[in-house]
């Protein structure tokens, strides 16, 4: 009888187990852990936005390429910085006005507009902060918004699609600020470090769709990107 018992005990308490696993385990389908960014529920028009100005990606690192934790000058957010490839400020920059000009209909300042008035800036107000010389820069060129990144990490693989020594890790943030107030519309981050799926059974949303690859640097970044970008404020 002891034995019958404790086997029906252990009956219920894997029943009840298994319960609470499946919705848990379809949470985990349903659900992506890696993209960070607010949900603007008001469209660019409804916030006063109809010209933007681009600036170019720009990296913010250690400068012997070693990991420490820096803040964002923007919005305050930490990261930690480590190696940036060469020609990954470009290669965001690209990225970002790709999707702008697909997915919205704003008018684009073209980016390189920015960096003369940025020296001008810079060299009269040495004291200025990031954000008020960003806000400065497109006030000087009439956008009525200003959109730009910073770059914290840009590490690609080593190995291959299905085999890795070390995988690609990509760190970076995005805003969007209001020329009118100063004010910080919206921010998007992303910050990943590739991992197996061993190592993290709660992305396993995301591990389905890659495809159970590793990532180039730049299939991490602009994969990142786009899913941060998805709730920029549209018009």
């Amino acid at each position: 009888k002891g034995i019958l018992h404790v086997g029906v005990k252990y009956g219920r308490d894997k029943r009840l187990f298994f319960l609470w696993l499946y919705p848990l385990i379809l949470g985990l389908l349903l659900t992506n852990c890696v993209y960070k960014s607010p949900i603007v529920y008001q469209s660019g028009s409804d916030l006063g936005i109809r010209t933007i100005l681009v600036i170019p990606f720009k990296k913010i690192t250690n400068p012997d390429n070693r990991f420490s934790e820096v803040r964002c000058p923007i919005c305050g957010n930490v990261f930690n910085t480590g190696y940036v490839m060469d020609g990954a400020e470009t290669f965001m920059t690209k990225a970002m006005v790709g999707f702008l000009k697909a997915n919205t209909s704003y008018g684009l300042i073209p980016c390189g507009e920015g960096e003369g008035v940025r020296s001008q800036l810079i060299s009269k107000n040495a004291g200025i902060s990031e954000r008020e010389l960003v806000r400065e820069i497109g006030r000087r060129l009439n956008a009525d918004a200003v959109v730009n990144g910073y770059l914290y990490r840009f590490r690609e693989r080593i190995g291959t699609s299905y085999s890795v020594k070390r995988p690609a890790s990509v760190a970076f943030d995005i805003h969007l600020i209001r020329i009118s107030d100063g004010r910080l519309i919206w921010v998007g981050r992303f910050d990943e470090t590739q991992r197996s799926l061993s190592e993290d059974l709660f992305r396993i949303s995301l591990f389905l769709k890659r495809r159970g690859r590793w990532l180039t640097a730049y299939e991490l970044a602009h994969d990142g990107m786009e899913s941060i970008l998805t709730t920029f404020p549209k018009r």
